[in-house]
């Protein structure tokens, strides 16, 4: 039996090829690029699949509207977005959130001590209101005040003013150092049904309870109870400013149930595509190498 190596195209030009995951029928992905026709018509033996999920809906750098008018350009579209997945038979409702924590992490997280503190990094993107919440909250982070702070500048992009806070590594390390609190502060680029982000997972497999701004119905994926959710700079303060060790404590049974939960999110994007087309395109197939 012949088997293909799955083909990534990227929405920066990039083409993956994945020799170590080999599918019975060629499969090539677009992700958060619409192909020509051209480029779908030069492999017509391939399943053609649109990837849309890693980002909220005004993220995804593609003309909705082109893929409503030309859905069947492509054999499949994997996507959370409730709007596509209504208007184009062909779409798969795909949660298509990863996590920077890997497998090791998320088993040594399992009973490694956490300290009563409670984590921020903030980036310098402002496109969305709620990546401009995080950095009003960076800014006034001066009125947290009843609970230990562990806040990190980002180091890809950086806020101008760091007020003394370091920036956090891009590695697991810096992983180690965000995720030693018990609770952190989790703010999603934009709020939409179904959508979640590594922000939210990397806390979940982290066993730390996330301040959470997003989306709106995570309650259909994980347990509430081992989340507090707001909806404004100012819920975020006060909830920071009543923190304790014992609501982490009482939140117990939830943390590890979002732990276990979040565990088929763990492994980074490319890992995630290879684990959607396997579950939606070859469920009954048997992979050699898979994650």
């Amino acid at each position: 039996m012949r088997l293909y190596p799955l083909i990534n195209n990227w929405f920066d030009g990039g083409r993956e090829v994945c020799e170590s995951f080999l599918t019975p029928v060629p499969v090539e992905t677009w992700i958060l690029r619409w192909p020509s026709k051209e480029e779908v018509s030069s492999n017509p033996n391939s399943i053609h699949v649109l990837y849309l999920t890693f980002e909220p809906r005004r993220y995804k750098a593609v003309d909705l509207q082109a893929v409503f008018d030309d859905y069947d350009r492509v054999d499949y579209i994997f996507d959370y977005d409730r709007d596509i997945i209504k208007r184009c038979p062909n779409a798969i409702k795909t949660l298509g959130c990863y996590s920077y924590i890997n497998k090791e992490q998320w088993s040594a997280f399992r009973n490694k001590k956490k300290n009563f503190s409670v984590s921020y990094v903030c980036t310098n993107k402002a496109d969305t209101d709620n990546q401009r919440l995080r950095q009003v909250l960076w800014h006034d982070q001066h009125l947290i005040q009843g609970t230990p702070k562990r806040f990190f500048n980002s180091t890809r992009m950086p806020m101008t003013e760091d007020y003394g806070r370091p920036s956090i590594p891009d590695s697991h390390e810096g992983k180690d150092m965000m995720f030693s609190s018990m609770f952190s502060i989790a703010i999603e680029n934009d709020t939409d049904y179904d959508f979640f982000s590594e922000k939210l997972i990397d806390c979940f497999a982290t066993k730390t309870v996330p301040i959470y701004i997003g989306c709106p119905n995570i309650g259909d994926y994980f347990d509430t109870d081992g989340i507090i959710v707001a909806k404004s700079e100012q819920e975020v303060i006060d909830i920071c400013n009543s923190l304790s060790p014992k609501m982490y404590q009482e939140r117990i049974a939830a943390i590890n149930r979002n732990h276990r939960l979040c565990k088929p999110f763990i492994g980074d994007v490319s890992a995630r595509i290879r684990k959607t087309v396997k579950d939606n395109l070859f469920p009954d197939f048997v992979f050699d190498e898979y994650e």
